[in-house]
C-alpha cells in the first residue's frame, strides 16, 4: 500500500483510481487513470523492498474484452514503476 500511498500523494488521489479485480492476491492492486480506462496491475514479486512487477492494460480496440495487454515489466523498482506509469496512467508531475 506505500506504492498507493505515494503516487496519491505525489500526483493526487483523484488521478488514480483502485480498480482491483485481484481481490485474494494481497500482495497486488489495480489502479486506474481517471477516466477508468487504462489500467496497471501492480504486485510485489518477493520480500526484497522496492521490487516490484507491473502490467499495463489499454482499452480494447475490439470490444471482445475489457483491456487489451499493453506490456509488463518484472523486478523494477519504485522510480522504474513510477517512470513507467506516468505515460500510462497519464500523470503529471
Amino acid at each position: 500500500m506505500h506504492v498507493l500511498a505515494f503516487l496519491q500523494n505525489k500526483y493526487g488521489e483523484t488521478n488514480i483510481i483502485i480498480n482491483d479485480h485481484w481481490e485474494a492476491d494481497r500482495e497486488a492492486i489495480g489502479l486506474t487513470d481517471k477516466t477508468g480506462q487504462y489500467l496497471a496491475y501492480i504486485s510485489t514479486i518477493s520480500n526484497i523492498d522496492n521490487n516490484y512487477f507491473v502490467a499495463l492494460e489499454n482499452p480494447s480496440a475490439y470490444n471482445e474484452m475489457p483491456y487489451s495487454p499493453a506490456g509488463d515489466f518484472d523486478n523494477i523498482s519504485l522510480t522504474e514503476l513510477e517512470k513507467i506509469l506516468i505515460p500510462h496512467l497519464k500523470l503529471r508531475d
